[in-house]
């Protein structure tokens, strides 16, 4: 695994398990999940990193490292606007 494999793989984790966590989701569906005993993986983003972590890596070792990418991508561009300050959701 690369560098920039395993760069992919962290920021991809962050991000997906920062939006599972701390955001509704498309028609409210993580805030629903998070509202249910049975889900309560998903109010915590430490634990809840582990398991997407996980699938994302697989996702890798099967050779569909495209949605990987994607996140990977996605959660950089997160990152980087929270360290600079930048306010992109105006």
């Amino acid at each position: 695994m690369s560098w920039s494999d395993l760069l992919m793989l962290i920021c991809g984790t962050w991000y997906l398990s920062f939006v599972m966590t701390k955001l509704a989701g498309p028609f409210g569906i993580f805030k629903d999940l998070r509202e249910r005993p049975l889900f309560s993986i998903f109010r915590c983003i430490y634990c809840l990193s582990f398991w997407v972590g996980l699938g994302l890596y697989a996702l890798m070792y099967y050779d569909y490292p495209e949605p990987v990418y994607v996140a990977g991508i996605v959660g950089g561009a997160h990152l980087l606007a929270s360290w600079t300050g930048v306010n992109y959701a105006s």
